[in-house]
Order: C-alpha cells, then sequence, then structure tokens
C-alpha cells in the first residue's frame, strides 16, 4: 500500500510542479518546447510503475502491507469496556440476589473483542461470599436465568 501512495504523491507533486513551471514560461519559441518536455516527464510519472518493472498493480497494492497492531489506546478502551461491563452485570445480579438473600461481591467478565468490532462475552464468574457457599447452586441456578448465559460460581477469599 505504501507504494501505490508513494505513486500518488509523486503524480501530485508532478502536477503542482509542472503548473508553477508552466505559469513562469512563456507560450511562444522555447515555451512551446519545454511545455512538450513536461508533458512527457508527467506522463513517464504516472506510468513510471509500468517502466520500472511493476506491471502487476496488486504488487503495489501488497508491497509493503503491514498488519496494524493495537494501540495502548485501544487496549485501553477494551479495558474500560470489560469494567463498565463487570460493574453493571454486579447490580445485575445483586439486584436479582437481593430478593434471595444472597450477595454477590464481584463478578470476572471475559470477553472477545474481534477484528470486525464485535464483543462477545466468554465467560461471567459471579463471586459469592464464603457464607453463602451451600446456596451456590441456587445462586447459579439464578443468576443464569437472569442473564441468560452460562455463569461459573466461585467463592471470594
Amino acid at each position: 500500500m505504501n507504494g501505490l501512495i508513494g505513486w500518488a504523491g509523486a503524480v501530485c507533486m508532478a502536477a503542482a510542479g509542472i503548473t508553477a513551471l508552466h505559469m513562469l514560461v512563456g507560450k511562444e519559441g522555447t515555451g512551446r518546447v519545454f511545455r512538450l518536455l513536461t508533458a512527457a516527464f508527467f506522463l513517464l510519472t504516472v506510468f513510471s510503475p509500468i517502466l520500472t518493472g511493476k506491471r502487476d498493480i496488486s504488487s503495489l497494492l501488497d508491497a509493503d502491507f503491514q498488519p496494524v497492531t493495537p494501540s495502548p489506546l485501544i487496549d485501553k478502551n477494551r479495558d474500560q469496556l470489560e469494567q463498565a461491563t463487570e460493574e453493571i452485570l454486579l447490580q445485575t445480579v445483586n439486584t436479582t440476589f437481593h430478593n434471595y438473600d444472597l450477595n454477590a461481591q464481584k463478578v470476572d467478565v471475559k470477553m472477545d473483542n474481534s477484528d470486525d468490532g464485535s464483543i462477545s462475552i466468554t465467560s461471567i464468574t459471579v463471586y459469592l461470599d464464603k457464607a453463602d457457599s451451600l446456596q451456590r447452586v441456587w445462586a447459579k441456578q439464578i443468576a443464569e436465568q437472569r442473564l441468560g448465559t452460562e455463569v461459573i460460581i466461585a467463592m471470594e477469599d
């Protein structure tokens, strides 16, 4: 892709330079020869990939392609999204658990962010207090029914 961008930049610069030079040169005598030479120069610039042996356009597009790596800003955004999701799920679970005298201490969410921008939750772990360990199965059923997905129940240390 860098090859194509470089070529397009060279064509634009040549066009701008030739236009500026045409304004300075007269239209009579040597001006006609100069215009003929600049036209030839511009055509050589436009067809330079073909003249240098790069006859295949795909070689221009893929010549310098390097995959884009996620920046720290994107990683921070993903972390913030995961944290916000955990807070919302903790509130939702505790609202539901309130009717059953249960209390979730923490919710841990594992999320998968794909390249196309879609987000999927791969696992949800709800941490209960050790005092609620006898109601572990009941809490799992309640959380799964409310959240609509499989939930792992763990005990908070």
